[in-house]
C-alpha cells in the first residue's frame, strides 16, 4: 500500500502510533496504539465525544492498557514494531474505503453496519478520502 493512498490525517495518526509502540518497546503496533494517536485528532476527538467519551478517561484507559497488557521488549534489542493483523486490516478498510454511504442509502448502510457494530473502530474505519473521519449517520 502506497503511503499517498493514506489521507494525511490518518498518515500521522499511523506514524504516531508506530513512534508509540517504538517508545514502549513493544514487539506489535495494535488497535489500541492507533486509537490513542487518534485521540490527537482534532475531527476523531469530536466523533469520540459525540458518542460519549471523554478523552482524559480513554487516554489514560488505553495508556494502562499498553503499559499493562503488552509486554515490553528487552533494553539494548533491536526491533521495529510490526503491525498486528488487525491492525493492518482496519488501515486497509480506512484506505480503500471512500466513507460511509449517505443516510438515504439504505442496502449501503447494510454493507456498513460490521464497522458500526463496533464504535471504538468507526473512526479509523469511516475515513473519508479528504483525510478526515467521516461522520454522516
Amino acid at each position: 500500500m502506497s503511503t499517498s493512498q493514506i489521507p494525511e490525517a490518518l498518515r500521522k495518526c499511523v506514524l504516531e502510533a508506530l513512534e508509540d509502540a517504538r517508545r514502549r518497546r513493544h514487539e506489535y503496533v495494535t488497535l489500541e496504539h492507533l486509537l490513542l494517536a487518534l485521540t490527537e485528532e482534532a475531527r476523531t476527538r469530536e466523533i469520540l465525544q459525540a458518542c460519549g467519551a471523554t478523552m482524559k478517561q480513554l487516554r489514560q484507559a488505553l495508556d494502562s492498557h499498553l503499559n499493562e497488557a503488552l509486554e515490553q521488549l528487552p533494553e539494548g534489542l533491536k526491533f521495529e514494531p510490526e503491525p498486528t493483523v488487525s491492525f493492518g486490516r482496519v488501515l486497509a478498510q480506512a484506505v480503500c474505503t471512500p466513507g460511509p454511504p449517505s443516510r438515504n442509502s439504505r442496502k449501503a448502510a447494510i454493507s456498513w453496519r460490521p464497522c458500526w457494530k463496533n464504535p471504538i473502530l468507526m473512526p479509523v474505519i469511516c475515513w473519508s478520502s479528504r483525510g478526515s473521519p467521516a461522520w454522516t449517520y
